[in-house]
Parts: C-alpha cells; structure tokens; sequence
C-alpha cells in the first residue's frame, strides 16, 4: 500500500528527470544520479520472489474476487514477477492475432470475451499460473 503514491512523489519532486541540474561545478540527470542510489537498495535480498494478486470485481448482482500466487520458477529461475508478466503479455498477443477487429484494441475488450478469457487462463495453467475464482459475501 502506497507504492505508487511514493512513486508519484518522487516523479514530482523532478528525481527522475532526464533534464540535467548543476550540482557544484557538475552536471548530472536526476535519474541517473536517483538510479545510482537506488540501484543498490533494490537488487538487495533473494530474486526468489512470490507473486500475490487480487482482483474484486462487484456490481449491483454479485461480487467476485480472482486470486493468483504463484512462485519463483526453480527448475528455469525464472522470477515470479516475469512469469506472471512476460506470460500474461504473450498470452494475450496471441489472442490479439486473432482477434476479429481492427486497430487499438484496450485490454478491456479481450476480457469482456468469454472464449478469450477461458484462452487465457487455460494458457497460463499450462505455464502453472492458476487463477482462482470465489464469491464475495
């Protein structure tokens, strides 16, 4: 909780600006001088990671909630981050391949499509990535 407001601040407060500041007699880039700090902090710890997500959808009728965990890969080491990412991103490329229209298509409208959506998760258990699927009270 509050990762993005963090984030949103220090964007704000210019700390990943490419626009280069006199500090002293030197010039540097904010970002890289904010990655220099910061790159150290975090590659600490074990890549070994553990991917949690929850999604609670609810409207007048119902209200279901999705979970997902899933674990670093050790036979490929492969971190949980990328599986459920990288995955997911090329599951969805191929459903877009075959997608009947054309143009920009938001990943909103793949996921009102029943077919599509039974694509995906089949997919991502194939990789061993399960969603689960429960009621709300």
């Amino acid at each position: 909780p509050g990762h993005a407001n963090l984030f949103q601040t220090i964007i704000d407060c210019g700390f990943l600006s490419d626009e280069p500041i006199k500090v002293g007699r030197e010039e540097i880039k904010p970002r890289e001088f904010t990655l220099k700090v910061l790159r150290p902090l975090l590659t600490k710890g074990d890549e070994k990671d553990i991917g949690l997500l929850i999604i609670e959808v609810k409207n007048k009728r119902r209200a279901i909630r999705y979970i997902c965990i899933d674990y670093y890969d050790e036979k490929n080491k492969i971190t949980s981050m990328a599986r459920m990412t990288g995955y997911t991103c090329s599951i969805i490329t191929q459903c877009i391949k075959n997608y009947p229209f054309y143009g920009i298509v938001p990943p909103e409208n793949l996921g009102m499509d029943k077919d599509i959506c039974v694509f995906i998760k089949n997919e991502l258990k194939k990789r061993e990535i399960i969603v689960k699927t429960s009621k709300l009270d």
